[in-house]
């Protein structure tokens, strides 16, 4: 089993932002969830979309995930301002 897939099947079902980061360890991809693991599992086992571009952006960003790090917050309103935060820096 890769690291990629011990830190999903590590991830909380709890609320909090997550972010992904590439083999730079630069973070290309930051978003917020109300259950962490299935949010961020969404984009590993999703196949078929309705939008072709968006299908394909997701693939490609899957791609370039090399780790997920996260913050579990108290609540969704506290998740949307990290996220916020997070996206600023």
């Amino acid at each position: 089993m890769s690291n990629l897939q011990l830190q999903r099947k590590s991830l909380p079902n709890e609320t909090g932002v997550y972010l992904f980061l590439d083999n730079k360890k630069t973070v290309i991809y930051i978003g917020k969830a109300l259950n962490l693991r299935k949010r961020v599992n969404q984009y590993f086992s999703k196949t078929h979309y309705n939008d072709p571009f968006y299908e394909e952006k997701i693939k490609e960003l899957a791609k370039n995930i090399h780790s997920i790090e996260y913050i579990v917050t108290e609540n969704e309103k506290e998740a949307l301002i990290l996220e916020n935060i997070q996206i600023k820096k």
